[in-house]
């Protein structure tokens, strides 16, 4: 087999595992969103779930990015942030785009809600503890 079809395989073997292995966030979350909390009379943060599990939230009023932070949803759970040590590599990247960003990588919290009710433009949240509830609207 020549160079050139040794590298062609490569890239495409390496495309298909990355298709495989890239992370895959439930549609329902994805878009923008407004954020409000138990005692809240009015949102406070618009948070960006994007089909990466990354969501970038930033302040209401401000429109100011307050940080980046991975998510998922496992069941019936909205898990924000990462559960145990985030690992060398991931701080090291987080360090790095602190240098670089205004906007911070948040790389150790980790918030379970549970998801209590799904609407096409609201979403009802429970939180850890207590069970206060929250609410993601949707951003038209």
């Amino acid at each position: 087999m020549s160079k050139r079809r040794k590298f062609v395989s490569l890239i495409l073997a390496l495309l298909v595992v990355g298709w495989f292995l890239w992370p895959r966030a439930d549609a329902r979350f994805v878009g923008r969103w407004t954020l409000q909390g138990p005692a809240d009379q009015r949102p406070t943060d618009d948070i960006e779930f994007r089909r990466s599990g990354i969501a970038l939230v930033r302040e209401v009023d401000t429109g100011q990015s307050l940080y980046y932070l991975r998510w998922r949803v496992d069941g019936d759970l909205l898990m924000l942030g990462e559960k145990g040590s985030p690992g060398h590599v991931a701080i090291a990247v987080a360090q790095l785009w602190d240098w670089v960003s205004d906007t911070p990588v948040v790389t150790n919290e980790h918030v379970p809600f549970k998801i209590a009710e799904v609407g096409a433009d609201a979403i009802l949240l429970r939180g850890p503890g207590s069970g206060a509830e929250s609410r993601l609207t949707r951003k038209k």
